[in-house]
């Protein structure tokens, strides 16, 4: 049985912010930084990021990707077997968006509804669980939905915009349906690793949600449109996940073990998708490169977007897909590193080779 999304699509916000000149208020806060410090953030930041400015934007987003996502192939919501939700930032900290988009995207009452919190790998992780679901005949059809939306602090949790890693973060979402019919690209492969870190120095709430804590640079909280004080801010900087994140190799030698489930090597693959981490970018492309695949062959829409955390790769294939820029009978590979640290590849064949 052939697996795979049977549709993608993207929900971004209307409102695009041109990150220099928005963050502008930000510079006080980057000028107390190490110059190496100052050219790496400047080097790396995305040029535009959209914004939703309202305390309920992961729930507006949310919601519109997963009807988006069903409208586009002619569906009911009451046709949708089970629900998977990848969150990032937002007002619900728990018990994040799951119950709420059970209820109001009018899915049926026993549908099957799970929050899956691996911060980055969240969606590669909910579309292999849903694969499994509809393998095994539980479900037909499986709605998987990322979102992130970076304000939230004292109401929720989000990204603390007094910290110059702000201006890397944007708002938006993306949903797909995982099923066995009228298959868009169809799964090969699924992979996941695990790597032994130390915790951090007094410990997290669950993924990269620290403590309640202090903003970075209170002096600059009205100028950020926040209050000065304490709350439940996004970890923005983690030296352990750069140490392992960007070491060499990383990239190709994982998804050469997860090619290896399909069959295929690094020589098969036509496109590499990665989240939208500025910093390490180059070091994952050198690597990719080494390994013998083509600068081209690593895409993404990091300088559109900004760093749209568990949405950033359902994103960049809504988009690509929209944009007809994947050849058929590619073989896509969605790779992601997340704190913790631990990371997920997804293969997929584009389009899937019975339904074109």
């Amino acid at each position: 049985m052939s697996i795979g999304f049977e549709t993608v699509v993207k929900y971004l916000p209307g409102e695009v912010l041109d990150v220099r000149d928005h963050y502008s208020y930000l510079e006080p806060a980057i000028a107390r930084l190490s110059i190496e410090a100052q050219e790496k953030l400047r080097s790396t930041a995305p040029y535009q990021v959209r914004r939703l400015k309202d305390v309920s934007a992961a729930e507006i987003m949310a919601l519109a990707a997963g009807l988006k996502a069903v409208d586009s192939i002619g569906l009911n919501p009451s046709e949708i077997d089970a629900l998977f939700v990848a969150q990032t930032g937002g007002k619900q900290f728990m018990p994040l968006l799951g119950s709420y988009l059970h209820l109001n995207l009018g899915l049926r009452k026993n549908a099957i509804v799970r929050n899956v919190v691996d911060d980055n790998t969240s969606i590669l992780d909910a579309s292999y669980v849903a694969w499994n679901f509809v393998k095994s005949g539980l479900c037909k059809r499986v709605l998987v939905i990322a979102v992130a939306a970076q304000i939230g602090g004292q109401t929720g949790f989000g990204v603390d915009l007094t910290d110059p890693l702000a201006q890397n973060y944007g708002d938006g979402a993306a949903a797909a349906i995982v099923s066995a019919q009228n298959l868009k690209c169809e799964f090969l492969s699924y992979h996941f690793e695990s790597y032994p870190v130390r915790p951090r120095t007094g410990g997290t709430l669950i993924a990269n949600i620290g403590r309640v804590r202090p903003l970075a640079n209170p002096d600059l909280a009205v100028k950020a449109g926040v209050e000065d004080k304490p709350g439940a801010y996004l970890v923005l900087d983690d030296p352990l996940f750069d140490q392992v994140a960007g070491r060499r190799g990383l990239i190709s030698e994982s998804l050469g073990r997860a090619l290896k489930k399909a069959g295929l090597g690094l020589q098969d693959v036509q496109l590499v998708i990665a989240p939208h981490i500025g910093h390490l970018e180059p070091g994952w492309m050198l690597d990719l490169q080494a390994a013998g695949l083509p600068q081209e062959a690593y895409r993404n829409l990091r300088s559109r977007y900004g760093n749209t955390a568990a949405a950033d790769l359902l994103i960049d294939v809504a988009e690509f897909a929209e944009e007809s820029s994947i050849a058929k009978k590619s073989v896509v590979a969605l790779w992601t590193p997340c704190v913790g640290v631990q990371l997920a590849a997804l293969i997929l064949r584009w389009p899937g080779s019975p339904y074109e």
